[in-house]
């Protein structure tokens, strides 16, 4: 069966009973990939009895390929269903075939009384492994994504539902802007911030610039200020800069997405009659700061070369996961070009 993680959410509700023998969890977002696995864990075998749980790598599989079957053959002393966590990580081709092939030999015979939970980040959807766990009908392949930004308010709406808190217009959009990329990092980046405002009606802008470990320094505004003035040398020194204060290159990455988009919504926002004083004043949160700045960037960076900047700011993204160079060498190449 191919689930999405709600569904897998929701049959962990309905208890161990109702959830399918092999379940592979596997995607981009490594952290949501971890919380499902460990929450199939928790609700299978919550007192990590010995007995009845078994816990293997991808190198045990890979030096031992019948292990994962013999595990699932072996019965459980104790009652309720046995728990088998394979956790596979990030694998090379080699160990995923591996894994594959005895994942398709369980599945020719897979014991009512056992629960597999498989997690891998990174797998692809189309991969053999994935598509081996859709074809069987008490299996499920819960493919992870990275949180779009409807997803992210979702967790940021469930948060502040906990704490009774309410938050800015602004602060809300930074962090739709500076997260995602981990449901593991989103929820505790949050956490922290709720801690920190504890007591506080309102979060505000200035709370998540003070407590999210991704909040921007000056610098990362004057790196996307260059891009968006093509000052090429400009944007070399901020790089460096960056690289220098130890910031995350995928957090220079969201800051300037988030940039270009608000430069494509004002020349969208000039094309339909408004002059850029007006554009910027409707942007969300408005332009406060060096707007002259940010209008020379609507003059030298026109509309359709917007457009390609994001799309190729998608394919630095993609690029920098497929592991064959350094992802923050990537993403610095590519931010670089931009600015040309």
């Amino acid at each position: 069966m191919k689930w999405y993680p709600n569904q897998l959410e929701n049959s962990i509700k309905n208890g161990a009973d109702k959830l399918p023998s092999l379940i592979l969890v596997y995607g981009d977002d490594g952290g949501l990939v971890r919380r499902l696995a460990k929450s199939v864990a928790d609700i299978v075998c919550p007192d990590d009895d010995p007995f009845m749980l078994d816990k293997l790598t991808a190198d045990d599989i890979k030096n031992s390929p019948d292990a994962l079957l013999s595990s699932a053959q072996t019965i459980g002393f104790g009652g309720g269903r046995k728990l088998i966590t394979v956790d596979a990580g990030h694998m090379d081709a080699a160990t995923a075939t591996t894994i594959r092939d005895a994942i398709k030999s369980l599945l020719e015979d897979l014991p009512q009384d056992v629960v597999v939970v498989i997690s891998a980040a990174g797998l692809d959807a189309k991969s053999a492994m994935a598509k081996a766990v859709e074809k069987h009908s008490n299996a499920a392949a819960v493919r992870c994504f990275l949180d779009s930004v409807k997803d992210l308010n979702t967790v940021i709406n469930e948060k502040l539902a906990q704490s009774g808190q309410v938050i800015a217009a602004d602060a809300r959009q930074f962090l739709v802007d500076s997260l995602g990329n981990d449901r593991g990092i989103t929820e505790s980046e949050i956490d922290k911030l709720l801690l920190y405002t504890a007591g506080n009606r309102e979060i505000t802008l200035e709370d998540c610039l003070t407590t999210i470990a991704a909040a921007p320094s000056v610098t990362v505004f004057k790196l996307c200020d260059a891009i968006g003035l093509r000052d090429r040398q400009s944007a070399d020194t901020y790089l460096n800069m960056l690289r220098y204060e130890g910031v995350d290159t995928n957090m220079m990455l969201a800051m300037v997405a988030r940039h270009l988009r608000r430069l494509l919504t004002c020349q969208n926002l000039c094309a339909e009659g408004f002059s850029p004083q007006e554009a910027m004043g409707r942007l969300k949160p408005p332009v406060f700061m060096g707007k002259d700045d940010f209008t020379k960037q609507l003059k030298t960076y026109p509309a359709p070369r917007l457009q390609q900047g994001i799309e190729r700011l998608y394919q630095i993204q993609s690029d920098s996961r497929k592991g064959l160079h350094s992802a923050d060498d990537v993403i610095s190449r590519g931010l670089l070009a931009l600015s040309a």
